[in-house]
């Protein structure tokens, strides 16, 4: 099984829950210093959104899944399957519904 199968496994595993309870699947890769991504997970926190928050220069495997979503900087956002480059909160604000 190739990395990119694994990740993929892991994925399904740790998302298809959310999903089944009619929430929100929402994964942040980010920076502990960048403030945009402090801005959104300020947001999340601020209307209770469930949300996954991987550090890409702390954790190898985040890492290489952000660039495989063309993660060029940070935040990437990913909401449903849908990826949010940078901190748009109008954005972000309308894939989740709120």
């Amino acid at each position: 099984m190739t990395r990119r199968d694994l990740l993929k496994v892991l994925a399904v595993i740790l998302l298809v829950p959310l999903t089944a309870q009619g929430r929100n699947e929402v994964v942040l890769y980010g920076t502990s210093w960048c403030p945009y991504c402090k801005m959104a997970r300020d947001l999340f926190e601020r209307y209770g959104i469930i949300y996954r928050d991987y550090d890409i220069e702390n954790d190898r495997l985040a890492y290489e899944e952000y660039k495989r979503l063309g993660g060029v900087g940070v935040p990437l956002i990913v909401i449903n399957g849908t990826n949010v480059y940078g901190y748009d909160e109008k954005r972000i604000k309308r894939l989740l519904g709120i």
